[in-house]
Parts: structure tokens; C-alpha cells; sequence
């Protein structure tokens, strides 16, 4: 019999979604050494808070930079198994504003749950306070996220598009290049608690 190390919460959290879903995608990521880039999970883009350095609302690869002090004000967060959520600071009317230095208390709030399959999420939003439904390729309303590492800058990944309206995406061809902070950037937002209650 093969004895296996003990677990980390990593690797808990993709078995429990393995034990969930089924896959081979998530059984590659956690037993097989073996597998293709195409197999392997880009695991790492669950930790953290990510905000938006960069976005190209057109698709045509030219990304305009926001400012730190207003990039502050759009953020991502995965907060559970298969639950994130979009925030965005109510000082910042749209993405390409850049007069938001004096960041307001109150946010806006989307909730989106998502199914994870190599290096593309899919993500389908719900109601704040309602169950996370399971999401799946097919899902209605479901919108599918490529990601992709930035080659120049670490922890920073591309994630095109997003849902329609979010950021100022078509929903089609708008790329946003998202950078990691610390999971406490997040936490003002409130949004961790409306999308997913405490039990």
C-alpha cells in the first residue's frame, strides 16, 4: 500500500472538490507527478486578494494601468471551495476611473460560484445569502475565465473576460491583469460575509 504524506489544507480543499465533482483534472493535481501542463491546476490564483493593475476592455492587448491608489478599489477574492467574489469600492464608478484616492466605507458586492478545469475557470453569479450552485461548463449563465501567468511580473495572471458588466467586461474578449495582495485587502468589503454566511 502507498502511504502518502500528511495533508495540507491545499491539498484537502482539492480533494474535497475531487470527492465532490469527480475529475481527473483535480486527481492529477493531487497524486500524479506525471501530468501535462494542460492536467495541472493553476492552484496558486485561489490565495489571497487580487486587484486590478491593468485592463484591456476591447481584447486587443493593449492594457491601460490604473494608479495603486485606485487600483485598491477592484478586487477578487476565492473564498471557499468553490465560492469568490468581485468588490468593487463605491469611490470608483467604473473601472477606468481614476479618482478614487479617498476610497469610500461601502462597497458593491458580486458572488459567483465557480468550477475549476486546468488553467480555465467557470464562473456562474448568484444572489448574496443564497446557496453557491454547483457550475459546470454547461452551466447556465456561466461565463468561462482563461488564465494565464504574466511571464514579466510575479504572482500577476491575466483573466479573460470576465462576466459581462463586471469591471466594464463584454463578457467576451475584455482581459484584466490581476495582481495577489494579502488576504486582508479584502476584509473591508464586507462581501466575504454576503456570499458566504457564517453557519
Amino acid at each position: 500500500m502507498i502511504a502518502f504524506p500528511p495533508m495540507t489544507t491545499r491539498t484537502e480543499r482539492l480533494q474535497r472538490r475531487l470527492l465532490l465533482r469527480g475529475g481527473a483534472t483535480a486527481l492529477c493535481a493531487l497524486f500524479l507527478s506525471a501530468c501535462g501542463p494542460d492536467d495541472a491546476l493553476v492552484v496558486d490564483v485561489e490565495e489571497g486578494s487580487w486587484i486590478v493593475v491593468a485592463y484591456d476592455l476591447e481584447g486587443d492587448g493593449d492594457f491601460s494601468f490604473k494608479q495603486q491608489s485606485c487600483s485598491d478599489a477592484a478586487l477578487l477574492k476565492f473564498v471557499d471551495d468553490n465560492v469568490l467574489f468581485i468588490a468593487r469600492n463605491k469611490s470608483m464608478s467604473s473601472i477606468t476611473d481614476e479618482a478614487c484616492v479617498d476610497t469610500e466605507s461601502e462597497w458593491f458586492c458580486n458572488c459567483f460560484a465557480y468550477s475549476y478545469d486546468g488553467s480555465t475557470q467557470t464562473w456562474v453569479e448568484f444572489a448574496a445569502g443564497a446557496v453557491p450552485p454547483m457550475v459546470s461548463g454547461s452551466s447556465e449563465n456561466a461565463t468561462t475565465i482563461e488564465l494565464t501567468e504574466d511571464p514579466e511580473v510575479a504572482d500577476r495572471y491575466n483573466f479573460s473576460p470576465l462576466p459581462t458588466d463586471i469591471f466594464s467586461s463584454n463578457g467576451e474578449s475584455s482581459a484584466y491583469l490581476f495582481s495577489r495582495k494579502s488576504n486582508s485587502l479584502a476584509e473591508p468589503s464586507g462581501c466575504e460575509a454576503l456570499c458566504v454566511p457564517p453557519a
